[in-house]
């Protein structure tokens, strides 16, 4: 990752903006709070552009998410049941289709499929969050999680539209610019964050 230099500043909702449909983007976070102020971004953003947002991740970071948002002063219930917003638990969707530890592509497909095809039935446009690939890595279950990455981009290859996903930087070993470097590269964008305010960050294209 040394090797890209060419780093650029926005704010989050720039950023959104400018993510193309089909764009598969990574979040190397340092702290929770880092991590819910992007993902408040990404739902509002969402919300207020008259899309619906998946939203697969823990059940810690799901409640957490759900009080900013009532803070924000959005109707959660009324968004779930308008199918505006769709939040699942990362670990019960990733048992779904975890076979002998590995994702398995027909089972995974058959499960997002599911959640893609009820908001194509309301017409909206979409874009999600996945955690599950960050729980395979701290799982140690690195290939698992390079696999859930090409999974996820053969379904982009089909459906195109904005992806983003988030691993803690503290999973990543400080020599481990090899680990880095494949998971880089799995998506098409970085958000590199460090300790800055809301609304600031740092990407870069990594295709």
């Amino acid at each position: 990752m040394d090797k890209h230099e060419d780093w650029q500043e926005c704010n989050s909702e720039t950023f959104w903006c400018e993510v193309g449909s089909c764009s598969h983007v990574v979040q190397l976070y340092e702290n929770e709070e880092a991590l819910l102020s992007m993902l408040e971004d990404f739902v509002v953003g969402g919300i207020m552009a008259e899309e619906s947002v998946i939203l697969i991740a823990t059940s810690e970071h799901l409640h957490a998410l759900e009080e900013r948002l009532h803070n924000y002063g959005l109707h959660v219930s009324a968004l779930k049941a308008a199918t505006r917003y769709i939040p699942l638990d990362a670990q019960e969707t990733l048992s779904k289709f975890m076979l002998d530890d590995r994702p398995d592509f027909n089972r995974f497909s058959a499960v997002i499929t599911e959640q893609l095809d009820r908001v194509q039935a309301t017409g909206r446009k979409l874009r999600a969050f996945g955690e599950m690939v960050a729980i395979l890595w701290e799982q140690q279950n690195k290939s698992g999680t390079i696999l859930l990455e090409q999974y996820w981009n053969e379904l982009l290859e089909n459906t195109a539209f904005p992806l983003f996903c988030a691993y803690p930087r503290n999973t990543f070993q400080a020599d481990g610019n090899s680990e880095l470097s494949a998971i880089c590269h799995a998506h098409s964008k970085l958000i590199k964050h460090s300790e800055v305010s809301k609304f600031d960050l740092s990407y870069q294209d990594v295709t």
